[in-house]
């Protein structure tokens, strides 16, 4: 997931605390380094801005960046709360120059989604668009790391993308590390088994829809010849929209996303389609 949320705990200085005392009380801009709290029970969708808010104690300072949190497969509309964090403390100018170096640069590879900046940006007809987006933050004895949930199209070199993230960690005086390797899974839409349940799910459901490739992943990657068919797709009535919204916040319910819940009336609707998926595909040679 897009993170909403990034904090970060200083030692306290007087000159700290004297610059985030007089931070100017506006939205982020090219002379403000952050603004106060959002007011009390402002509509989160209508906050397009992130805030950064400061709370300085005796000794220490908690500053904590909040941004709006999207699927990292789908990121469009998000805003990372790491990059404003890392953005912000860059300008922070009481804080020494090699550490607001390090948050500049951390800021630049965390600033877009589609791996620009960290030089793998990739698009084919099948895929769409490379996705790259940071994703955790963290410090460990002394070393900050940064994670990145990175979905290649399927035409990718891997190698090729690894050696390009080394690249650009160096130029960044940084270090790449590969964690792990998810190959892209693809099962070819002119399979008939593909054919076969999109007609059935269009006959079922009176739609026009035809098979897509996404971003997310699933558990058909782990077997062989597998390719997803689930609820992902179905289209919400707007009752269904109505009670949605009724029963989650913003950035609540969806995948991945706090309180994340599942149409129940949809699901009852696809296990009918599932059981004459069974059937349809008794004769199919997979």
């Amino acid at each position: 997931m897009i993170p909403d949320s990034a904090h970060v705990v200083l030692k306290s200085t007087p000159e700290l605390a004297e610059a985030l005392q007089t931070i100017s009380d506006s939205r982020h801009d090219a002379d403000t380094q952050a603004v106060p709290d959002p007011p009390h029970g402002a509509d989160a969708e209508t906050q397009d801005s992130p805030w950064i808010t400061a709370k300085i104690e005796k000794d220490t300072i908690l500053i904590t960046a909040t941004g709006k949190s999207r699927h990292s497969a789908f990121p469009e509309g998000s805003v990372n709360a790491i990059h404003e964090l890392m953005r912000f403390l860059g300008g922070l100018t009481p804080l020494p120059e090699k550490d607001r170096e390090l948050f500049r640069r951390l800021a630049y590879l965390s600033q877009e989604y589609h791996g620009e900046h960290t030089g793998i940006a990739g698009n084919d007809e099948v895929s769409g668009r490379t996705t790259c987006a940071a994703t955790v933050l963290g410090l460990k004895e002394g070393q900050i790391s940064l994670h990145f949930n990175i979905r290649y199209v399927i035409t990718a070199d891997r190698n090729a993308l690894s050696a390009s993230l080394a690249q650009a960690a160096a130029e960044n005086n940084l270090t790449w590390i590969l964690e792990r390797d998810s190959a892209p899974n693809y099962f070819p839409k002119e399979h008939p088994a593909v054919q076969l349940l999109t007609d059935l799910y269009n006959e079922i459901t009176d739609s026009s829809s035809e098979s897509f490739v996404m971003g997310g992943g699933t558990y058909a990657r782990k077997l062989p010849r597998a390719f997803a068919y689930g609820v992902g797709g179905m289209k919400e009535s707007e009752e269904d929209l109505r009670i949605k919204k009724q029963l989650f916040l913003p950035g609540h319910g969806g995948a991945h996303e706090p309180d994340e819940g599942l149409n129940l009336r949809l699901l009852t609707e696809a296990m009918k389609i599932y059981a004459m998926a069974v059937v349809v595909l008794n004769e199919c040679e997979l």
